[in-house]
Order: C-alpha cells, then structure tokens, then sequence
C-alpha cells in the first residue's frame, strides 16, 4: 500500500476502525483510485481495508484474472462443488484447514463472531473443529499397513515397514533431535520472535537434507530418502531447512493444536468478504503491464536525485481494452509466479526485488476429490476401524487420503480428498491430469485407495460416481502452490 494511506490508516493487526471527524482525509486533497490486482485472500482483504477508511474520497478497483464462471471463492480459497451432488458433496481444492496458533490470529478475528470484523457473524454456524489426525489413520508403506495407534507404541518401532534401512532412531525422534535447538526458541512463553528468527535464518543456507547430514552423521541418503518418504513429500527435503521448521511449529509443535475448517468450503470466506466490500470483482482482467506515468518521460537526461521524474500515477494495462487504467496507487496481491508474467520493465524495481520475484519457489500441488455413492471410510467393518476425520498417507502415487470432519453419519453427500500431493509427487499426477490419461491418475488412486484400506478393488471402483483434479502449477491464476 502506498505510504499516503498506510501512514494514515489505524491498521495494527486487525481491520482499522472507521475514520471519524478530523480524521478524515483533507477534503482540498483531490480524490484517489487504487488499483487492487488480485481477489484471492489478500486482495478481498485489502479492499475492505479501504472500505473501513470510510473516506469518500479514497475509492478503488479490484479486478482478477480468473473468469470463475460458477467457480466459488477468490484465489486459493477456491471449494469445488460437485454438481448434482449433497450439500456435502465438496472439497476444498486450496486453503482447507486453520490451526488455531497465534499467526493466524488475523484469519479468527476475520471469520469469527468479531464485533470489529466487517464479516462478522456470516459465518459463526459454519466455523468447526475438525479432527487433523486419529488413532485410525493409516501408515501404508513398503506394501506393509499400520494404524496410528500401532505405530504409537514406546519405544517406537525403529522399522515398521520392514525397508531394511537401519535407521538409528525412529524418524520422529531423528528429525525433533535434529531440529530441537531451532523449534524450541519458538515454543517459549513469552516467545522472543526477533531472537528466535534470527536463531533460525543461521541456517537458512542449509536445505533439510544438507542440514540432517551436517548435525547428523549416521543421517545417509538412503535414511534421509526414507524420513523424507514418511514425513512429507519427495523432493521437499531439498528445499530450505527452515520451511520445514515452520511447517513443523505448524502441525506439531508446542500443545495439542485445535484445527477449524468451514462447513461448506473456504471459498465461503471469499464470498463474504465479497458481501462486505462497496465495489465488485472484476472479472476475466488480466493484468498485461504495469507502468508509472512519470512527470517527464526524458529519464536518461536527469541526473541529480532531485531532477529525476517523479511518478504522478500509474498505468495498468488489461489484456483485451482498448487502453490503461490508471490509478494512483496499485496493490499487487498478484503471487510472485504471476507478477513474473507481467511486464514491470518500467517500475524501477531494484536488483534483490527483481530476484525475488524471479527465484521465489512455488511448489507443484494436485489434489484430487473423489465423489463416491456412499461413505465407505465410515464403515465399522474396516480392517482398521472407520475413519471420522484425520488422514493416511502411503508411497503409492496417491500419498495422502483426507477424510472429512463434516458429514458424519449423514446423508449428506460423500466426498472424499483421495489423493493430496506436493513437490515432485504432484509433477508425476499434475502431467497426467487435464487430458485423456487422467483417468489412469483415477484408477491408481482407486487401487491404492483399496489396498491401503485392504478392500476389494473392484467393490470400491463401483462405488465412484464423478471426480475432480486440480493442478496448481497448470492454473494460469496461480501458478503453483
């Protein structure tokens, strides 16, 4: 946000309150229209920002490049409804789950019944728990399967899947060892964040595999391969050391975490915050160019700071008009991946700007919802107990299996996140989605979906009625996870 507006806004972690009085901006000011690239998250979120100025003098435009058409939510809160389905009939393709953690503060005081949130009370009856992980949850690996509770056991089993790769402690105990001295600072109560940052980013050269070998010498490839496999997905442990420390104090770290999801999906969020703004999405924008309209064109004559153009306005150009929009301010809530897309040439950005949004990794991300006739994974009759929430993972293609914490023993539509892929596991399913050979990606997960649970293949092939995959790095809004 340009600075004019910051310095005079009240935002201070939550929703500014309404300006009131001499607050308001100088009505000789003349009047200003921000242009917000983006409706996902961050761009919704920054309209109502503006809206909550109450300033009539200060207006904006939000546009986006995806044309939704029925598709419901903004960006990444983006819940596909299968058609002809129950009113549970969905999933949650992006952002599915919030852990109640003193980070996502933001997100509870927007969603909750908040007397500053401009949403308030839109959704209080669809905020639930849900159930992350259970005793039921399966382990399936090496063609060998194991229940959460079973592999609870202490000490734990050093090699549950029978690979043979000697590990010298189980693979929880290696990797908190390996990480305690970067996890606990954090864990602190009070937490010292700017000391225990600055603790962390020592190592932030260090990918997690280069990490686990330096502090670790009985750490080989093979058993780093191996943790990598039982913990997240393939290729993730060459990415930075302190994702996966942060990813960690997500899920894992400190006391026992609540974890809340929206009955109906996230897009949900989305839509109200559409509710709640003064001005619509525009939508099917794309953003071609951003460029600043300087007060002289002649750059390269000026030398002296202070004889250098100075910026007036700036330009927007959208792929199919005729002309640009120009605006006075422009929030880019764009991902890098896209922002890289548009031709910047002209804003001057500096060297270590440009770098970032060059380098800054996206990974791949497919999920893939499964609509099936009946609830099958609520069926006391499985070899390992009905499953109500949580979720199982595997080394088949298929990796993780989300269960929904909604619905349960309702008629209400069953739906089922079979397949939740990262990095390089979602390349292998990503290339084959999208095109005919997309339901060979449906047969395999249905086969590692009836292994893992040890049912007849064919019993739960008869059982699937529609199907959705959506890649994230072939999504030309997004461009990656």
């Amino acid at each position: 946000m340009s600075p004019s507006i910051r310095d005079k806004s009240t935002y201070a972690g939550g929703l500014p309150r309404p300006r009131q009085g001499s607050e308001q901006r100088d009505l000789g000011e003349p009047p200003i229209t921000v242009g917000i690239i983006g409706a996902g998250a961050a761009g919704l979120y920054a309209s109502l920002i503006i809206d909550s100025l109450a300033d009539p003098r200060i207006t904006y435009e939000i546009f986006d490049a995806n044309p939704m058409r029925g598709r419901k939510g903004g960006g990444r809160l983006y819940t596909y409804e299968f058609p002809n389905g129950g009113s549970d009939d969905y999933f949650d393709v992006g952002a599915m789950r919030f852990p109640d953690i003193p980070c996502m503060k933001l997100v509870f005081d927007l969603i909750r019944d908040n007397p500053a949130s401009p949403i308030a009370g839109i959704l209080t009856e669809d905020i639930i728990e849900c159930q992350h992980s259970t005793p039921e949850d399966l382990s399936f690996y090496n063609g060998i399967v194991k229940s959460a509770a079973e592999l609870s056991s202490v000490p734990p089993p050093l090699d549950p899947f029978d690979t043979k790769i000697n590990a010298p402690a189980s693979v929880t105990e290696t990797i908190s060892l390996a990480t305690e001295s970067l996890r606990a600072p954090f864990l602190q109560q009070p937490v010292d964040f700017p000391l225990a940052w600055a603790n962390l980013m020592q190592w932030d050269q260090y990918s997690t595999r280069a990490y686990l070998t330096k502090v670790n010498p009985k750490c080989s490839d093979a058993i780093i391969n191996y943790m990598e496999t039982l913990v997240t997905s393939q290729g993730l442990f060459d990415q930075a050391l302190s994702e996966t420390v942060m990813i960690d104090l997500i899920f894992y770290g400190g006391a026992e975490i609540k974890w809340y999801s929206i009955r109906g999906g996230t897009g949900k969020i989305a839509d109200a915050m559409k509710s709640a703004m003064t001005k619509p999405v525009q939508y099917d924008k794309r953003a071609i160019y951003i460029a600043p309209v300087l007060s002289s064109q002649d750059t390269r004559t000026s030398t002296a700071k202070s004889e250098q153009p100075q910026a007036t306005s700036i330009d927007v150009m959208v792929a199919g008009e005729k002309k640009p929009r120009n605006y006075k301010h422009v929030i880019s809530t764009m991902p890098f991946s896209c922002l890289r897309m548009v031709d910047t040439a002209r804003c001057g950005f500096s060297w270590n700007l440009q770098t970032a949004i060059r380098a800054l990794h996206y990974g791949a991300g497919v999920k893939v919802g499964i609509r099936f006739s009946r609830r099958w994974w609520e069926d006391d009759s499985l070899a390992r107990g009905a499953h109500h929430g949580g979720a199982s993972s595997t080394d088949r293609p298929a990796r993780m299996v989300l269960y929904p914490s909604y619905g349960i023993n309702e008629n209400t539509g069953a739906t089922l996140i079979a397949s939740y892929t990262w990095a390089e596991d979602a390349v292998r399913i990503g290339s084959l989605a999208n095109s005919p050979s997309e339901l060979l990606v449906v047969a395999g997960i249905i086969k590692d979906l009836a292994d893992m649970h040890q049912m007849d293949h064919d019993d739960l092939a008869n059982l699937v009625e529609d199907y959705k995959i959506h890649d994230w790095s072939a999504d030309d809004t997004i461009m990656g996870q």
